[in-house]
C-alpha cells in the first residue's frame, strides 16, 4: 500500500469556501491571478478490467496504517479518480458512482503536495470525468507536514 500523499476530496460546500467559487474553463487555458491557472492534464487510460471479483475483493480487505512513503505514479491517480467519479457509460453519461437523478452533484478534487505524485507538481487539480482530465486550478501551496 503507498501512502496517499495525493488527497482526493470530494467538495461541494467546501469548494466554495476554499476557493471562493472559482471557476474553471475546461475548454482552453486561463490565467486567473499570479496563483490560480488552469492547465489541462490528460490522464491515462484506467483499468477497467480487475484482477480478481468483487466477492474476493470485500473478502480480502483489511484496513492497513503502516504505508510506504512512495509517490503516486499519474496511473495511480487515473484510476482512483475514475473510480470515484468516472465514465461508465458514455451514452448515458453514467458514472462510477451512483447519483439521484443522475444529476452527479459532487466534483472531485485532487490534493498533491510537493513530491506527492511523480511527474505533477504540488496543487489542486479539479477532475473533469468527461475529458477524464485535471485542470491546475491553484498552485504555490503551503500544505502542512505530517
Amino acid at each position: 500500500m503507498r501512502k496517499i500523499i495525493a488527497c482526493v476530496v470530494l467538495i461541494s460546500i467546501t469548494a466554495v469556501f476554499v476557493y471562493g467559487a472559482i471557476e474553471i474553463k475546461f475548454e482552453k487555458e486561463e490565467k486567473y491571478e499570479e496563483k490560480k491557472i488552469n492547465r489541462i492534464i490528460k490522464l491515462p487510460e484506467p483499468s477497467k478490467k480487475g484482477k480478481m471479483s468483487v466477492e474476493e475483493a470485500i473478502q480480502k480487505r483489511r484496513s492497513i496504517r503502516d504505508y510506504l512513503d512512495k509517490p503516486l505514479t499519474l496511473k495511480d491517480i487515473s484510476q482512483i479518480l475514475w473510480a470515484a467519479q468516472g465514465i461508465t457509460d458514455p451514452i448515458r453519461k453514467f458514472r462510477a458512482a451512483p447519483s439521484a437523478g443522475a444529476t452527479y452533484p459532487l466534483e472531485i478534487y485532487l490534493v498533491v503536495k510537493k513530491g506527492g505524485v511523480v511527474n505533477l507538481s504540488e496543487g489542486v487539480y479539479r477532475y473533469d470525468p468527461f475529458t477524464h482530465s485535471i485542470a491546475v486550478s491553484y498552485t504555490h501551496l503551503t500544505l502542512p507536514t505530517n
